[in-house]
This record gives structure tokens, sequence and C-alpha cells, in this order.
């Protein structure tokens, strides 16, 4: 194999996990390169030492071990006898909607006692625009109008007369006409 091989083949040569008619391709091209000798004798220390500290035989517990033990706590709370709700009397009764109103009073209170004064607002950022080039040696030039926004690049490759936009570009979202006044 003259070209390296796709990312998937040597994710996949690094795992040992490669068909048999693939592998000897790719490791014909590995064995002159060091770095994914490494890499791959990194993965395997790293999975015989997971290997070494998990017991292949113990499972990990999965959703029907979860559902049980909710559908038994449904069970036992449906089958518990009803609890006992306070009355009106009882002093937590009374004392929990006494504290409500009590807080919501001395919220009022205070948003209406407080000093006046004029509400400023906050600072706000410069927001003029920032034009990034994702490669070097590219320009941009930002020119606006009131019709539209032009971005002109200089230094990037003119676009061939051969390319087509793609059919799913040039699609337009339906719109429905609004009613009129008439209609309505």
């Amino acid at each position: 194999m003259n070209t390296k091989p796709d990312d998937e083949l040597l994710a996949l040569w690094v795992e040992d996990e490669l068909d048999v008619s693939v592998h000897t391709e790719v490791e014909v091209w590995a064995s002159g390169q060091a770095e994914w000798a490494e890499r791959r004798e990194l993965a395997r220390r790293t999975r015989s030492l997971l290997g070494s500290t998990i017991p292949a035989d113990e499972d990990l517990p999965n959703g029907e071990f979860f559902n049980a033990r909710i559908r038994r706590e449904i069970e036992v709370r449906e089958t518990a006898p009803a609890s006992r709700k306070p009355n009106g009397s009882s002093f937590l009764g009374w004392l929990v909607p006494l504290t409500a109103a009590a807080s919501l009073v001395l919220g009022i209170w205070i948003g209406r006692g407080g000093p006046k004064s004029e509400i400023v607002p906050p600072p706000v950022a410069d927001l003029t625009p920032v034009l990034y080039t994702p490669q070097k040696g590219v320009n941009a030039e930002l020119m606006n109008s009131e019709d539209a926004t032009v971005i002109v690049l200089a230094g990037v490759d003119a676009i061939p007369d051969s390319w087509e936009i793609p059919a799913t570009v040039m699609r337009e979202p339906e719109t429905r006409p609004m009613a009129s006044k008439d209609e309505r």
C-alpha cells in the first residue's frame, strides 16, 4: 500500500479489529511509520491494563435492573397506607401561607421604599464587525449599502465556471400569502 490508509482503517488497525484481507496492506504501510506503531503499542498496553482491572465475567447493570427497582418502589408506595395530611388547625397548616404572604408584603414594601434614582443602562460592547478569513494571505473588505452588504475577498481562487450550485441550496422556503383585511 503506497498511500496512507484512511482514518477509519487506521483506527481499526490500532485496535486490532481489521479484516484479514485489509490487515496485511495496512501492516505493510505501517512498517515504515514509527508514530503509528507507538500508537498501536499504547492501545494494546491500555487494553491489557483495563482488562486486568475490570473482571470480564462481571456484567454491567442493564436497563431492566433499574426498571425493576423503580417498579418495586412504586408498588411499595401504592400499598403503603396513606399518610396523614395536616388539617387547617395544625401549626404548619397556617404558618406556610402566613410566611409567604409576609414575604410578599415585605418585598413590595422594600421595592417601593428604596431611593429614587435614574436607571442607567449597562455598558454596551463595541459592536464593530470583525472579518475572519480562515486562510493566510486573504484580505477581506466589507462594503455596506442600503440594499446589501458585500464582502470582497482578495487572494481567494476564483470559482470555476463549471461549478454548479446544488439543487438543495437553490430551493426557496414555501411561503403562504397573507390574508387581506377583507378576508378576515
